[in-house]
């Protein structure tokens, strides 16, 4: 269900570590459902895959990295425009604890 819609829901929590070098991407399901002009969805093995190929990678460029995919899958030469909404947030833990350990992206 959508975070935050219905005050009713219950969300499963578990814990885990965050430590210096892990990243957290968090997306909408406009970025995997996003359509080629042949009407195949951009997927999550496919962003699973550029995931694992920007490894090392600043999440800024790996984040203009996925836009940049998503224009070549949907065949968009300048602007992208989906069907859906798009999110994208990308965390990285860039430093061990203290401060500066929280860098926004």
């Amino acid at each position: 269900p959508i975070l935050g819609r219905f005050p009713e829901s219950r969300y499963a929590e578990e814990r885990r570590p965050f430590a210096p070098g892990d990243r957290l991407v968090l997306f909408t399901d406009g970025l995997v459902e996003a359509r080629s002009p042949a009407g195949e969805m951009f997927g999550e093995e496919r962003l699973v895959g550029l995931l694992a190929a920007s490894r090392g990678c600043e999440g800024e460029v790996v984040c203009d990295a996925l836009l940049e995919a998503l224009r070549s899958w949907t065949g968009d030469r300048d602007d992208l425009r989906l069907e859906d909404d798009l999110t994208l947030v990308i965390a990285d833990r860039t430093t061990p604890g203290g401060a500066g350990s929280r860098r926004p992206r």
